[in-house]
């Protein structure tokens, strides 16, 4: 069977039959109704995505990233459910209420401006155990978010041993499918020590009780000994993983299209930065555990041509459809804009008619996927993209970062949001060590340990504060902290 009874499970079950039965939802669709209605899910509109958000342009944001991912990750789970004759038998089909929740909810922990944001928020974090998004997320909905807008708000009596506070108290299940990295992140780690992807180590209990219930067993040991030395990860998070990245890989490459007009005859004809991301798949995809050996660097580099001409071709036959259209006296939409590409002699249609050419493309994509079913537990079977459709989303993202994040306008960019983060950071941090730090008598042997803990406390929570924060609202915060008028004159701040 795919899913128990424990997966419907919550860390504080007060109140929560009662309300699901008074509106006849499942336990999984009342935490999607949760994470729509939360405060962390609303803030995903003012942070940055791949361009800022606070440009105000229209372009994709983290929210609308999460929708899209929702949107890519139930299609899947539908083809799959539908064609995959494990997922065809009876009790083995996949849940759509628990994918369209932990989509809509993975990418709530991630700080302000973006990857840039992060990183400048992990180097403040380092020696009190860094920062990570996916560590983050969980800890948001585990423990900062407050149930509001008409859900109960939890007791602080007796809740798990993990935590004082469930925050959204989502199904262990609905959890399960956002944890994405099952490797504990040290409390702490070497100046030049590279970041661990997994959860905080202070959330290591609540993990424990996520693979109990999600196994069945009773003892994390029995659950361990179930797991055998491989991660854990369930067939939800797979999905959500590979929607994420052909997400990523897609509607990025739209919106740097849209922004950037000469790009894609750029990528068309410069042979090499061609011949470097062709290199670079190759070494991925073998990392990845993809069989790369008929596959040569030539091979690969048909591939880039042959996927960015197919969307130039496309491109160029939705404009010159527009064309026909407008001399004939129909209606259709409406052109943004029209670019001539000189080299090709063809032209860029709008952002109109594009819309149409990647939400074909993230359809095909969607479709490229291999299941590798665990029929003893099959909640553990793994999902992953087919090694065409992995090949052709790692050449996206490649030349997305190379020739747009990595550009030197952006680098302007993750220079100012460093700026920003460190000076909150330092703000909030010695602040609160200044304050209440002060009656801890470090002299004392005794009291060494307590006051290290006690720092490592006040980093934390200046880091969950900036993390929750939007772009705008970081660079105002910023701005305020920077004015030495404001910092002389207000009482708060003396």
């Amino acid at each position: 069977m795919m899913y128990r009874r424990a997966d419907q499970c919550r860390p504080n079950p007060t109140g929560e039959e009662a309300c699901q039965r008074k509106i006849c939802y499942t336990p999984w669709q009342w935490d999607r109704e949760k994470v729509l209605r939360s405060s962390a899910f609303q803030r995903l509109q003012g942070k940055t995505q791949l361009f800022p958000a606070m440009q105000g342009s229209g372009g994709r944001n983290r929210l609308t990233h999460s929708f899209d991912v929702a949107e890519v990750a139930v299609s899947i789970a539908q083809f799959l459910n539908h064609t995959h004759c494990f997922l065809q038998l009876p009790g083995n089909k996949i849940d759509l209420d628990i994918i369209e929740a932990a989509s809509l909810a993975h990418d709530l922990g991630h700080s302000p401006f973006g990857h840039d944001g992060e990183r400048a928020l992990d180097e403040c974090m380092r020696q009190f155990g860094g920062y990570e998004s996916n560590a983050q997320t969980i800890r948001v909905l585990c423990r900062l978010e407050a149930a509001r807008n008409g859900f109960q708000k939890y007791p602080l009596g007796r809740l798990a041993s993990h935590s004082a506070s469930c925050g959204l108290n989502l199904t262990y299940r609905t959890l399960a499918a956002v944890l994405k990295y099952d490797e504990h992140i040290p409390e702490q780690r070497s100046p030049k020590g590279c970041l661990v992807k997994g959860f905080y180590y202070v959330d290591r209990a609540l993990i424990n009780d996520i693979k109990r219930h999600v196994l069945g067993v009773n003892d994390i040991s029995q659950a361990n000994g179930i797991l055998n030395e491989r991660k854990f990860k369930t067939i939800e998070c797979c999905i959500i993983d590979a929607a994420d990245d052909i997400s990523n890989a897609v509607f990025d490459l739209q919106e740097s299209l849209n922004e950037h007009k000469g790009l894609l005859d750029f990528i068309i004809e410069d042979r090499a930065t061609r011949r470097f991301v062709a290199e670079k798949i190759n070494i991925l995809s073998s990392l990845n555990g993809y069989d790369c050996g008929k596959q040569t660097i030539a091979d690969i580099e048909k591939i880039i041509q042959d996927l960015f001409l197919s969307i130039s071709r496309y491109d160029c036959l939705n404009y010159r459809r527009l064309i026909r259209r407008r001399r004939k006296g129909i209606a259709g939409p409406r052109l943004v804009y029209a670019q001539p590409c000189t080299t090709h002699g063809r032209f860029i249609a709008g952002t109109c008619s594009r819309h149409d050419v990647f939400t074909k493309l993230a359809t095909d994509f969607s479709r490229g996927i291999e299941v590798i079913p665990d029929r003893m537990y099959p909640a553990l079977s793994s999902v992953r993209l087919t090694h065409d459709v992995y090949t052709r989303v790692e050449i996206i993202k490649q030349y997305v970062y190379m020739l747009v994040t990595s550009a030197p306008d952006m680098r302007l960019i993750e220079r100012r949001a460093k700026e920003v983060i460190c000076s909150l950071f330092d703000f909030l941090f010695k602040r609160q060590v200044d304050l209440y730090g002060k009656r801890v008598k470090v002299n004392n042997p005794q009291l060494v340990g307590k006051y290290d803990r006690f720092q490592a406390y006040c980093g934390r929570a200046a880091c969950d504060f900036i993390s929750k924060m939007s772009d705008k609202g970081a660079l105002e915060f910023g701005n305020v902290l920077n004015s030495a008028h404001f910092l002389e004159t207000d009482e708060r701040f003396r």
